[in-house]
């Protein structure tokens, strides 16, 4: 159980025999929650007390801190089995504002202002305590509907309701400064990554609008903390899951042919070697349909798409389909025109045409069950 303060005071009407206490840990959250003598004005008369008050509060807090047994103490900063931050609108969390002193300063216990009169200080710990915390990542545990959090090191940070989405929409992106919270406290991890696609794929109802996901190889052939296979956690929600096969291409081009409005040469995906024995282990490990992209460009002065890109293109798509359905799954067919460039949308309608044309001979030449298979085609625009 983790109580916030909110709650607390229902436990007096919490049956003993409700719960199987000697299972249960109990966790309270907030610095509110703790009562000790000279941290309870600071926290209790929502008065606050004078800067020098609030140091020795803060001194205090970290000498409980120091010193307490639950408190793993055998490294440089106390670390707590389990921390919860909540995220502000303006990407605090902890009470840390991005790029504050507070944030930067190496230290145990703070005092902060979180206002313009003095008066209004609290304490907390420092980002240093933060990352020091055992726990990482939040799971979605269906059978109990709720929320569990685990994995290892850091911090759990909660953004929840419609004024936290900029908050959010700045963690997933991925640009953001040295110190910014909550997103500085997320690092590129192999469990991290899991974590966020368990969330992801666990999220309910997500069926109802998604019917299918495409995963790297890393994504196939990974488990959540609990060992549970990510394609199991896509399937059991309701979705299908499906595999990109295809290798890129090299911007070096094909020899011979012009520089387009991407900036390189026409191109040709790579990956058809290999194949047959990827295809048939991507099945093995759960994935039912398979993308594989082919770039073409658009430039009427240049005459692009030239006809050896088209012919090159359609017929490696027809052969990545062909060796999909005899491994068992479903090709998406993409010849990707790319909408780049100056060109007008009548162009772009007449070489969608010429491509769509070539690429259904190619796959009826391959024998290429066209009901098993999924046509991704571009946006005819200019």
């Amino acid at each position: 159980l983790c109580l916030a303060s909110p709650v607390i005071a229902a436990l007096k009407d919490l049956s003993p025999e409700a719960v199987d206490w000697s299972k249960t840990s109990v966790f309270f959250t907030g610095e509110r929650n703790i009562y000790y003598p000279i941290l309870r004005p600071l926290f209790s008369t929502g008065s606050g007390l004078p800067p020098f008050a609030v140091k020795e509060a803060a001194a205090a807090y970290e000498a409980l801190l120091r010193n307490h047994p639950s408190i793993d103490n055998s490294g440089k900063m106390p670390s707590f089995d389990l921390l919860l931050l909540g995220a502000g609108e303006d990407g605090h969390c902890g009470s840390l504002h991005p790029e504050s002193d507070q944030v930067k300063a190496e230290g145990t216990v703070i005092s902060i202002c979180l206002s313009a009169q003095e008066s209004k200080n609290q304490i907390a710990v420092s980002m240093d305590v933060m990352c020091a915390a055992k726990c990482l990542g939040t799971r979605f545990h269906a059978e109990r509907g709720v929320r569990l959090f685990m994995l290892h090191r850091k911090a759990i940070v909660l953004a929840r309701g419609a004024k936290q989405k900029d908050t959010v929409r700045r963690a997933l992106s991925g640009v953001h400064g040295l110190y910014d919270c909550p997103v500085g406290l997320v690092k590129d991890l192999i469990d991290n990554r899991a974590a966020y696609r368990a969330l992801c794929f666990s999220t309910p109802g997500l069926s109802e609008h998604i019917s299918g996901v495409i995963l790297h190889w890393e994504t196939l052939m990974q488990e959540d903390a609990d060992g549970k296979a990510m394609v199991d956690i896509i399937r059991g929600n309701g979705m299908i899951p499906g595999i990109k096969v295809d290798k890129g291409y090299n911007k070096k081009g094909m020899w011979g042919t012009p520089v387009g409005p991407l900036g390189h040469p026409e191109v040709a995906t790579v990956g058809l070697d290999d194949l047959q024995q990827r295809c048939a282990q991507a099945y093995k490990e759960g994935a039912r349909f398979a993308k594989w992209r082919n770039v073409l460009q658009l430039d009427p002065e240049k005459g692009l798409p030239t006809a050896l890109a088209i012919k090159d293109t359609v017929h490696t798509l027809a052969r990545y389909a062909s060796i999909c359905q005899s491994e068992g799954l479903v090709p998406i067919v993409e010849p990707e025109i790319v909408p780049n460039g100056d060109h007008d949308i009548y162009y772009c309608a007449e070489v969608t045409e010429k491509v769509l044309a070539a690429q259904f001979r190619a796959l009826a030449a391959h024998h290429v069950y066209l009901e098993g298979a999924v046509l991704k085609p571009n946006m005819v625009k200019n």
